[in-house]
This record gives C-alpha cells, structure tokens and sequence, in this order.
C-alpha cells in the first residue's frame, strides 16, 4: 500500500569523524505541501534538530532535501536506529502561537538501520574507507556487466565483512570475508527484489561504515 504521508527516501547512516550522521530525502505522498516535518524516532537517541522547514516546501508528489542530522545514542547498547516522520502543512511553533491545519504520522513507514561504530579510528590509509572504492549498485542480469558487487581495491585488506539489510532492517545476506562474488542473493541463493539495500561494511581494525546500494535487473 502506497504511504499516505511522508517518506524517508535515499537515506544513509554513516560516520563523520567520531560522530554519527543521518542524511535523507523526503517524498511527499501527503495531500498538503509540506512546511514542516519532525523526525520521530524510537527511543534511546537525540538528534541535534527534531523540527525541520525544508527550503523551498515539499510540493504534493515532490520529493526535497538532503537533509542531515547528527545523532547521539544515549544508550550504547542500541544497535539499531529507528526513525520515522511527521508531516505538517505549516510552520508548528506554539512560542510564536503558529499551528498547522493539516498533519500526518506515517509511524507505519518506520525505517530501521544498523548503528555504525564510529569510535574507531582507521590507521591503515590502504585498508580505509576513503581509500576502498564502494560501488552503490549492481544490475544482476546475467549479461556480465556490473553483474556482481566488486570493490577493486579490496586486496588492501586481510579482509572485509558485509551484512546486507532491507528496508525493514532484516539481514538478507552477510559474509565475514566478502570475495567479491555477491550478486544480489540472499543467504539461501535466492534472488531478491529490485530495490535499495543497506549494506554495513566492516574492516579488519573495526572502523564500520554504512552505504546504500541499488539493485535493478
């Protein structure tokens, strides 16, 4: 069923130093242009903004951002992040005695990632994040091409583990040494749907990273 409200689309939750950062887009389904949106998010973390007035507004249909937002565990044991949103058709400021008419919580659309570990620092300038060349998609149709997920440089590590997620935040795939031999299966050799996964990425050091994939046939 199509959300009646706003979505979090194209979204990464990634390090950024030693802090953790949580960059998306919005797509309106609602029937109202957007002014405002809050991200609500199960508990445990704090973001440094709940309120956000994207500039310009949402049209109805549209889709706005990137928006960013740093976010602090206050619990260290989480090791998911949930979040979703609420949408408002004008500016919700009670200080200033301003309400909206019109809002919708798609609480349904909740959105759930695995939290990095960014307290690890990367020594190894070969075996690092910003040296790896990641691919964010793959098109596994057999015609050779692109067919599987290769990170050329990978060799500069003793090795690299993944776990892939879906949207809900299932794992369907994981490998403690990747080969560079993924093309889109989920653990028992199935094909999974076309879509946008969430594939967590750690090296031998411990330094985690997170990034969006695409998959289309």
């Amino acid at each position: 069923m199509e959300p009646t409200c706003a979505t979090i689309v194209n979204d990464s939750l990634y390090c950024d130093g030693n802090k953790t950062k949580f960059t998306f887009f919005v797509k309106n389904n609602s029937p109202f242009v957007i002014h405002q949106f809050d991200l609500r998010t199960a508990g445990g973390f704090i973001l440094d903004k709940d309120f956000i007035q994207p500039t310009p507004p949402i049209p109805k249909g549209g889709t706005g951002g990137p928006y960013t937002v740093t976010l602090d565990s206050i619990d260290e044991n989480l090791d998911q992040f949930c979040v979703y949103l609420s949408a408002h058709n004008s500016v919700y400021d009670p200080e200033k005695d301003l309400y909206a008419t019109e809002c919708c919580t798609d609480s349904a659309a909740t959105l759930c990632l695995p939290m990095p570990n960014c307290d690890v620092c990367e020594t190894d300038t070969c075996c690092g994040f910003a040296s790896l060349i990641i691919p964010n998609g793959i098109t596994p149709n057999g015609d050779g091409l692109n067919d599987k997920l290769i990170i050329p440089n990978s060799d500069c590590c003793a090795y690299i583990s993944l776990v892939v997620y879906n949207r809900w935040g299932n794992v369907v795939f994981e490998s403690n040494d990747y080969k560079n031999d993924w093309e889109g299966m989920n653990q028992n050799g199935d094909k999974l749907a076309q879509g946008t996964y969430f594939i967590l990425y750690t090296l031998p050091g411990g330094a985690q990273q997170g990034q969006y994939i695409d998959i289309r046939y």
